[in-house]
């Protein structure tokens, strides 16, 4: 692998040398406000001068002798960049003679170790190691910015081909810097599978075990940037929904054996010009109240607001359910005589005792939050009905194996309006 040089007396690839945190911090800031110029054509006025003391402190302790950036240059996604985190830890690998390299997220992920990146001389003075930290760091930005070459995106195997080629390379404490949007549309994770923006990651890692499909990453540091981030098409994620997002990808990496470190630093840029295409992923609307006097059934599942902690009724962010909440609370509260069954389902996961047990406890939680907001008892009846309902979506592979995104939509609430006798009638 390129530029994967060991340097002298060092006794070990990315060993430091004896430079002060300061100078480290000047070449940082340097090397950032190169990027500003390189990206943005912009002049170094953008108050972007010097990387923060915590950003410099983190990446000292991920103390990484290799660093793959694993870039997600396609569609529906801003162009890729590398964060204030992304480039310490790449200027301290650079600093060291450690290994850099690439990999483009597409359908068919390319890794990039051809960049021209020189290695360190036991002669260079400090403006030759910073002018070469320099050019590195702008080399690998450059390369970030190529657009795929093949369509669709597949950042699981991304992940895969990264840590691979980095080990081949000998490397023993890698990086692996991922800035991608994090919604693939092929691959064993494909985002596209209705219900997997709700998706138990747990299950997904069950589900990727069970097809040997997770990375292999023990002794990997991985650091997540840009999930949940989009371009158009690509309808945008929320923040809750974007949290949720870069939950399931920590649980997955984890599971994988990677120290999983997220870089919450929001990518805003425009996305790379490309014809490749990347299937968009759904975002389900908010349900809506009928404008008419209709019955109507709103549901609520595990890619709503008005979502469940695994297993348990437990919402997962309360006050985002109260305000998905509030229309039905509105057409509850605007006429006594208008009714409201809230039937609690679930996956066909565990007994049927235990599924509609469950079912009712979680439609007990929203039956007190609409009780909450002023509606009357009188006007609600909750239920549990497990998996037993005729919106139920097959969640069983041929293998009995739990299909994630399926049985994201079957867990739900379901809230059946019914306005006869009200004065709409």
């Amino acid at each position: 692998m390129i530029g994967s040089t060991q340097g002298s007396g060092t006794g070990r690839i990315g060993a430091r040398g004896p430079r002060r945190r300061g100078a480290v911090a000047v070449l940082i800031g340097v090397v950032i406000a190169a990027l500003v110029l390189l990206v943005t054509g912009c002049s170094s006025g953008t108050g972007i001068a010097e990387v923060s003391p915590e950003i410099e402190a983190r990446a000292e302790q991920i103390d990484a002798d290799a660093v793959v950036v694993v870039s997600g240059a396609h569609a529906n996604t801003p162009a890729p960049v590398l964060t204030p985190l992304a480039v310490a830890v790449t200027t301290d690998v650079l600093e060291a003679g450690g290994a850099v390299s690439v990999v483009t997220v597409s359908g068919t992920p390319v890794v990039h170790t051809d960049l021209d990146v020189d290695p360190p001389k036991s002669s260079e003075t400090d403006a030759g190691r910073d002018a070469r930290v320099r050019r590195g760091v702008k080399q690998v930005s450059e390369t970030m910015s190529v657009p795929a070459e093949h369509a669709g995106a597949d950042l699981l195997e991304a992940i895969s081909l990264a840590a691979e080629s980095v080990r081949a390379g000998g490397a023993t404490r890698p990086v692996i810097v991922v800035a991608d949007s994090g919604l693939s549309d092929t691959g064993w994770w494909d985002m596209t599978v209705p219900g997997m923006l709700g998706a138990d990651p747990q299950q997904i890692v069950d589900h990727l075990r069970a097809g040997s499909a997770l990375p292999d990453l023990p002794g990997v540091t991985v650091v997540l940037s840009g999930i949940g981030y989009t371009a158009a098409p690509q309808t945008p994620l929320d923040a809750p929904r974007r949290g949720r997002l870069t939950g399931q990808w920590e649980q997955v990496l984890t599971a994988a054996g990677a120290v999983v470190q997220v870089d919450s630093t929001p990518s805003t840029a425009l996305p790379v010009q490309t014809e490749q295409p990347v299937e968009t992923v759904t975002v389900p609307p908010a349900p809506q109240i009928p404008v008419d006097c209709t019955r109507a059934s709103l549901v609520f599942d595990s890619q709503s607001q008005v979502a469940f902690e695994p297993n348990e009724p437990v919402l997962i962010d309360e006050a985002a359910a109260r305000a998905a909440l509030g229309p039905v609370i509105s057409w509850l509260t605007a006429d006594p005589a208008r009714r409201a069954v809230l039937r609690g389902t679930t996956a066909d996961d565990g007994t049927k005792i235990y599924r509609e047990q469950l079912g009712l406890r979680r439609a007990e939680v929203v039956f007190a939050l609409l009780i909450a907001g002023g509606v009357s008892p009188e006007q609600l009846h909750a239920v549990g009905v497990g998996s037993d309902f005729p919106e139920f979506v097959p969640d069983r592979g041929p293998d009995g194996q739990l299909l994630p995104g399926p049985a994201a939509l079957n867990r739900s609430i379901r809230v059946d309006l019914d306005p006869a006798g009200s004065s709409c009638s």
